[in-house]
């Protein structure tokens, strides 16, 4: 099972980007063995690295993760996702506000973008953090997004901690790994949407705990078989 999970995480950004595209995949590079031997390393790790973005934390359960939303939205760090890029923005109440309703506002070098999450769970607690960036309406971009929220990461003090890695998708896009202790951070783009806008992508892993996600993942394809 070692050995399947590992290649699930070598995989892991692939995969999910090409789950995005209705183009055929084109056959997977061999993985750089430095890039292996990092991700071999975080499967073994303790959880050394739990901070995410905005207040969100490896290990929360879904009660705290919406205790983070409310405190962001009580500092005004959030948008309704059907909001975002709309001229007209009605009046909404707390109660709307939830980690599958919401967005982040970032405001950075005087342009805006917005970021919704998609939390994953595993016995209760956050172990993946699944993060869809969007660019305001009208704002000229000099980068993809995903590419320009990977620099962003680079450039800070916490990211010059990271090992960066590098690869590409079946269409020459450029995909960056960052990978610290147990936590692996994906930056990918997504495929165009019917408008032809280019999301991009981040993706927070807890290496470790994709043993339980796995775990978990058959335990429900058993209950439904026994259903059956």
């Amino acid at each position: 099972m070692k050995n399947s999970i590992l290649f699930a995480i070598v995989m892991s950004g692939l995969v999910l980007l090409c789950s995005c595209n209705s183009k055929k995949a084109a056959p997977a590079a061999e993985p750089d063995p430095e890039f292996v031997t990092a991700l071999q390393s975080a499967q073994k790790s303790l959880v050394l690295e739990s901070n995410l973005i905005s207040g969100f934390k490896i290990g929360m359960t879904e009660e705290q993760v919406d205790s983070v939303i409310q405190s962001l939205y009580a500092s005004n760090s959030l948008i309704h996702r059907d909001d975002v890029n709309e001229d007209m923005i009605p009046l909404r109440e707390s109660w709307e506000y939830s980690v599958n309703t919401s967005c982040l506002e970032y405001n950075i070098q005087d342009k805006t973008y917005y970021i919704s999450l998609n939390p994953i769970y595993a016995k209760g607690r956050l172990t993946e953090l699944v993060c869809t960036i969007t660019n305001a309406k009208g704002q000229n971009l000099d980068a993809p997004l995903h590419v320009i929220f990977s620099k962003f990461f680079e450039q800070s003090e916490r990211g010059k901690s990271f090992k960066k890695f590098t690869n590409k998708d079946e269409n020459g896009e450029e995909m960056i790994f960052f990978i610290k202790d147990n936590l692996e951070i994906v930056f990918f783009p997504q495929s165009p949407d019917e408008t032809g806008e280019v999301k991009g992508t981040i993706q927070y892993v807890n290496i470790p705990g994709l043993d339980e996600i796995e775990e978990e993942n058959k335990e429900k394809d058993q209950d439904l078989i026994n259903s059956l």
